[in-house]
């Protein structure tokens, strides 16, 4: 990982797609275990993006409550 500033403004596919493939290969070399682990956490994700979402959106429309009218 660089120290440099992010700048997201000067990012570019290649940048993209090259922190993908250094973030495959890390994740190739990880444990089963870890690998399992990681799968365990990103499956409580959608759930948990649900629940933010709504509270989001509940929240615009006490803000906006003309918007679906």
């Amino acid at each position: 990982m660089s120290s440099r500033t992010f700048d997201p403004n000067k990012i570019t596919v290649e940048d993209i797609f090259r922190a993908k493939e250094e973030r495959r290969r890390r994740l190739a070399k990880l444990p089963l275990e870890e690998k399992i682990e990681i799968v365990k956490r990103l499956q409580t994700v959608p759930a948990k993006m649900a629940e933010n979402e709504k509270l989001i959106f509940e929240s615009f429309l006490r803000v906006c409550s003309d918007f679906a009218g």
